[in-house]
């Protein structure tokens, strides 16, 4: 009798949980952009960090991210600041 008690608040507790995640799956779903993709949608657990995008094609090939050469603009910043010299009493 303990044991189908224990059983049953088992599965009781994980139905809870499935509901819940069913419910934060159809916020989401509502939330979304109606004319875009599934894999456009952003998991949580990535927002704010960098992650790599790859495209894969239906033939098996891999697109890879063209590399974008970024200038140094703050030691540029730098040289075109004037020095200021702040007087001491």
């Amino acid at each position: 009798m303990a044991k189908n008690t224990a059983l049953i608040q088992s599965q009781v507790a994980t139905l809870k949980n499935l509901e819940n995640q069913m419910g934060q799956l159809a916020i989401e779903l509502h939330n979304r952009p109606q004319a875009t993709s599934p894999s456009d949608m952003e998991h949580p657990r990535n927002i704010g960090k960098e992650h790599c995008k790859a495209v894969a094609l239906q033939c098996g090939r891999t697109l890879e991210p063209k590399e974008v050469e970024v200038e140094d603009e703050p030691a540029k910043r730098k040289e075109n600041q004037p020095a200021i010299e702040i007087p001491t009493p």
